[in-house]
């Protein structure tokens, strides 16, 4: 995503940012939210060209199994909080 975001002209224009699931965590917590999970889905970015986008998504239920290509190169994070 950080490619897109530096890259993409409407990324640039929107001054839309991608954030870790590190720091996604900490504002969670920072706001008296605990983590109950978190997860990654997806491999294909918004605003990708539809041959690429097919072509990933094609490949998506192996990519998932992979914990590393998973964990660096999802797209969407889904986190799960509860009130401390």
């Amino acid at each position: 995503m950080k490619v897109i975001e530096k890259t993409s002209k409407y990324h640039i224009e929107h001054e839309e940012r991608s954030f870790s699931q590190s720091q996604l965590s900490a504002w969670c917590e920072e706001r008296g939210l605990r983590v109950d999970s978190l997860t990654v889905i997806g491999f294909v970015p918004f605003f990708c060209p539809t041959w690429f986008a097919k072509t990933i998504y094609f490949f998506q239920p192996m990519l998932e199994l992979i914990w590393p290509l998973k964990k660096f190169f999802g797209a969407q994070i889904v986190i799960v909080a509860k009130r401390k």
